[in-house]
C-alpha cells in the first residue's frame, strides 16, 4: 500500500479569494489568500501572505521565465557593480552603490499569469497529511456508525 505522503503532491498555488475570508492555517488570523493543489487529492487551506514569504513555511517554485529574468537581473547588477568599482576613487566613495535586486520578497505580488507556486516545508506538509487522514477517519467512523442498530428509546418495565 502506498504511504500517505506519496498521495499528496507538494506543490501549492496561491490564490486570492475576493468574496470570503478564512482563518490562517498557521496563525488563525483572517485572510483572503489560500493555497490549493492542482492535482488529486484536492487540498486547500487559507494562509496569510506573511507566511508565504516565510522560508520556514514554504519555498517558492519558479518557472523557467522567472529564473531567466532573475539571472539577467543579477548579471546586470554585477555589471553595474563592476563599473562602479572601476570608477570608484576617493571622490566617489560616498556615491550611492548599485543595490542588489531583492528576490527574497518576490512572492509579494502575483506574477503576470497570476500564479505563485510554492512547496511546503516537511513539518507543514506532515500537518496537511495528518489533517487529511483525520478527515477520512471521521468519514469512515460515521459510515460504520450508520451500520449499527439504533439504541432502544422506550422504557423497559
Amino acid at each position: 500500500m502506498a504511504s500517505n505522503s506519496s498521495l499528496f503532491y507538494n506543490e501549492y498555488i496561491l490564490r486570492l479569494a475576493n468574496d470570503k475570508e478564512g482563518s490562517c492555517f498557521v496563525c488563525y488570523k483572517p485572510t483572503n489568500y489560500f493555497l490549493h493543489t492542482s492535482r488529486e487529492p484536492r487540498d486547500w487551506f487559507y494562509v496569510c501572505k506573511n507566511h508565504i514569504n516565510d522560508k520556514s513555511f514554504c519555498t517558492r517554485i519558479y518557472s523557467e521565465e522567472e529564473l531567466k529574468s532573475r539571472k539577467e537581473a543579477e548579471e546586470q547588477w554585477e555589471k553595474e557593480r563592476e563599473e562602479a568599482r572601476k570608477k570608484a576613487g576617493i571622490l566617489n566613495f560616498f556615491d550611492k552603490q548599485p543595490q542588489k535586486p531583492d528576490f527574497n520578497n518576490s512572492t509579494g505580488e502575483l506574477s503576470t499569469n497570476g500564479t505563485v507556486k510554492v512547496k511546503l516545508q516537511k513539518q507543514f506538509m506532515f500537518l496537511r497529511i495528518q489533517n487529511h487522514k483525520q478527515k477520512n477517519d471521521n468519514k469512515k467512523a460515521k459510515e460504520i456508525m450508520k451500520q449499527f442498530p439504533k439504541a432502544p428509546r422506550n422504557r423497559i418495565g
